[in-house]
């Protein structure tokens, strides 16, 4: 993400297979996601436990799905790069939809203290999560590709 914000001309031999790997495991886990972390259960029964690794960061299906939208964002925000989304917008943004659901966590959380959603959905919250994040690079699409946007969102 960093690479892409700061020198995205420096990338511009090698940028379209690194947005591909991206792309692909980006929507490769969200089955995964859908199963630990939406739905709370995992069909192939998972070990997927939630750790931290040697600087304290969240190892988890979360985190990686996070940190990859942010990179996609990055890439759709950047003029330099997002031409190499632009085919791809329709699975994108109906990626971003998977990515955008409630999860059962957040369900139990929020049907007994509804202030919880206000200040979970409220754009100066600090909290960061990937509904957060999906509806982000929802938003990017449609402000950086316009017309083009609107449309793969809304098909």
């Amino acid at each position: 993400t960093v690479i892409v914000e700061n020198s995205p001309r420096l990338l511009s031999t090698c940028v379209a297979p690194i947005i591909q790997a991206i792309w692909q495991a980006l929507s490769g886990i969200v089955e995964v996601y859908e199963q630990v972390v939406v739905h709370g259960t995992a069909e192939h029964e998972l070990e997927l436990d939630p750790a931290d690794d040697v600087d304290g960061d969240r190892i988890s299906v979360e985190a990686l799905a996070w940190e990859l939208m942010e990179c996609v964002r990055e890439v759709v925000a950047c003029r330099h790069t997002r031409k190499y989304v632009k085919d791809e917008l329709r699975p994108l943004a109906f990626t971003q939809i998977r990515y955008m659901q409630v999860t059962a966590d957040q369900l139990e959380a929020w049907s007994t203290d509804v202030n919880a959603y206000i200040a979970h959905e409220d754009e100066g919250s600090f909290e960061t999560s990937v509904r957060i994040s999906a509806a982000e690079v929802f938003s990017e699409i449609c402000e950086s590709f316009g017309a083009e946007g609107w449309q793969a969102v809304l098909s």
